[in-house]
């Protein structure tokens, strides 16, 4: 896995814009595919524009909208970073699955609940290396077609493998890494903590297109994170459950953050790495259809099976499913019995 020559980045939003270009100053040789991607500047260029933690204007190798010429490299072995919502990744994986070579490897970044699982059955290929990871490891922000800001580089974020198979990753993940059981990884998904709850309480503002804010700072009060704090225990008790080390969200903030406080609200409200974190611009957004379909549905099914109570998560479903008018267990990688589980 090391040695790969070419590194193919899918998706092209936020984190696929900001890793593509992180790679480069690795000295990385990037292909970079999005869906829309030819009608931006980066299609015309090749270049991003970086701010924030690291500054400077990268070239891409090649930038384009058509996956066949993003895969048309020979038989060598890829790393290809998937960066797309997790809700979108079977869709990927069902546009690239023949073009995949022996020895590449997948990366799930992030792979949210049971990403690895899910797309390990969806591939029925052993020969193809998969790895998921629990959350982006750059805090990003994408500015424009061609421009983006990085917040903040994130250390020991855990990756799906043993310590063997972690010695044999890319060089440079091991600043950022660390290996980790998936089910730990899937458990300690905080995106489902942090975004469907805000989102869905702050839905007014974000459906006015005359009012922006800051996403934490603005949009979580003390109520909002006490609502997910009651999300957060039925989460931890499910990793006692399982005998997983699951921590809360609380303490993932201050370790991750190196922020302070008594409880979550303070813990946020004094982590300045999320300050000018601006709020969605829409409710067609990841925060919701990622983190529901791939976080609080597989959360709660596990709840059911396991007998934990999950009554505050399937409030908060119960909450999104009505609002949306959409029905998110009927279509999230909910866990529909023991057996499967047992798989998991």
């Amino acid at each position: 896995m090391s040695k790969t020559n070419i590194s193919i980045v899918l998706g092209s939003g936020n984190f696929g814009l900001t890793l593509s270009t992180f790679l480069k100053i690795e000295k990385q040789k990037v292909f970079l595919w999005g869906r829309n991607i030819h009608t931006s500047k980066l299609y015309k260029n090749r270049k991003i524009y970086i701010t924030g933690q690291e500054s400077g204007v990268y070239n891409i190798d090649k930038v384009s909208n058509n996956i066949d010429e993003i895969f048309d490299t020979g038989s060598i072995k890829r790393d290809i970073y998937i960066t797309v919502p997790a809700h979108v990744q079977p869709q990927i994986i069902a546009l690239i699955s023949d073009k995949l070579n022996k020895g590449d490897t997948l990366f799930l970044m992030p792979g949210r609940m049971l990403g690895k699982f899910y797309i390990e059955k969806q591939l029925k290929r052993k020969e193809i290396n998969v790895f998921e990871t629990q959350t982006v490891f750059l805090t990003c922000r994408k500015m424009a077609d061609d421009k983006v800001i990085l917040y903040k580089k994130k250390k020991n974020v855990p990756i799906s493998c043993s310590d063997e198979e972690f010695k044999k990753l890319p060089l440079w993940m091991k600043s950022f890494f660390s290996p980790a059981p998936s089910l730990e990884i899937a458990l300690n998904n905080i995106g489902m903590l942090l975004h469907p709850i805000p989102t869905l309480f702050n839905a007014g503002w974000i459906e006015n297109k005359d009012f922006k804010f800051k996403y934490y700072k603005d949009g979580i009060s003390q109520k909002i994170a006490n609502l997910i704090e009651k999300v957060d225990r039925e989460r931890v008790a499910i990793g006692i459950k399982l005998g997983v080390k699951v921590i809360s969200l609380q303490d993932w903030i201050l370790s991750t953050y190196n922020s302070y406080g008594d409880n979550l609200y303070e813990v946020i409200h004094n982590n300045i790495d999320y300050m000018e974190i601006e709020a969605p611009y829409s409710l067609n957004h990841r925060y919701i259809y990622e983190d529901v379909l791939t976080g609080l549905v597989p959360l709660e099914s596990m709840g059911v099976i396991l007998d934990v109570d999950v009554k505050n998560t399937t409030i908060v479903i119960d909450m999104l499913s009505t609002f949306f008018d959409y029905d998110f267990r009927k279509y999230g990688r909910r866990i529909v019995d023991r057996e499967e589980f047992e798989r998991v």
